[in-house]
């Protein structure tokens, strides 16, 4: 048996029906039921029961169908990784908004040890990050961490930067020149949040879910979209900023204030996909991981 064998049975059970499964595997009926039947001599079993209805597999195909698929998805994944490995030639990358330090932070040392790859880069919110991925239009994004919801099968995720949150606030506020502040008392300040425009399920829930596990409702003041414009709404004293990392260049007369609470840090993760796995890229976001704080 080889792999395309295994291919077929898996395409039968997914279509239910030999003519359908022939159409999508460019195979005549017939020659597709006699691969099946082959397969079945080796062996020793029956892995479908012909009905009228279509075609449904018996106990031991159920078995079969499940390991089958396992092999099959090891089997892309080595050709994939195998592939990328030999010929790095281009590297299609999504980052979430204002990404753009991290971006930079990644791509400097993967260019300087593969000096021929072709970066491209374009901004994609969170939400659109694993449909880019399974499609194959990208090989990696860069997105929020942790997600708001799991990760599709086959995409994985790395931290590769994290920087403590703090609240960005106007040095003329009176909260800045405090030590430390707490989420409880930012509650009462009016909060500059992403809209739902610029991070949808992204950054947005992160930020409300550190008040709302706390039992705390932030006084929401503007929405705004981009890390930009929250500086600049931060600057005219419309309330303060908890999407801002202290890493991201901002302007004079602000502060960072630390929070008090044990609070997760701005943490952003590399995401890829078994197929489309680029062996350099995930080489220099392990060693980006290893170097962050335990």
């Amino acid at each position: 048996m080889d792999i395309q064998q295994f291919r077929s049975a898996l395409s039968v059970a997914n279509h239910g029906s030999l003519r359908a499964a022939a159409v999508a595997l460019h195979l005549t009926p017939q020659s597709l039921s006699e691969q099946l039947a082959r397969m079945e001599r080796a062996l020793g079993v029956t892995l479908f029961t012909r009905t009228s209805t279509g075609m449904r597999p018996t106990p031991a195909g159920e078995q079969f169908l499940r390991e089958a698929a396992d092999v099959v998805t090891a089997f892309d994944r080595l050709i994939n990784t195998t592939r990328a490995t030999a010929a790095p030639t281009e590297l299609r990358l999504a980052a979430a908004y204002d990404l753009g330090d991290v971006v930079r932070h990644l791509a400097r040392p993967l260019l300087a040890e593969q000096p021929t790859m072709v970066v491209r880069n374009r901004q994609l919110g969170c939400p659109q990050h694993a449909p880019a991925l399974l499609s194959g239009d990208i090989h990696a994004a860069l997105a929020h961490h942790p997600p708001t919801r799991p990760d599709p099968r086959g995409v994985h995720r790395l931290v590769i930067d994290a920087t403590p949150r703090h609240a960005l606030i106007y040095d003329r506020h009176p909260l800045a020149g405090q030590p430390q502040v707490s989420l409880s008392r930012l509650s009462r300040e009016p909060l500059i949040l992403p809209g739902t425009e610029a991070n949808p399920g992204c950054l947005r829930e992160l930020e409300l879910t550190e008040f709302t596990d706390r039992g705390l409702r932030p006084r929401i003041g503007a929405e705004v979209h981009g890390i930009d414009l929250a500086i600049a709404a931060v600057a005219s004293g419309a309330g303060y900023a908890l999407c801002v990392r202290t890493t991201y260049p901002t302007e004079p007369g602000m502060r960072f204030v630390p929070i008090s609470d044990p609070i997760l840090p701005h943490q952003v993760a590399l995401l890829w996909h078994d197929r489309q796995a680029v062996a350099p890229l995930l080489t220099v976001a392990r060693r980006l991981h290893r170097r962050l704080p335990a």
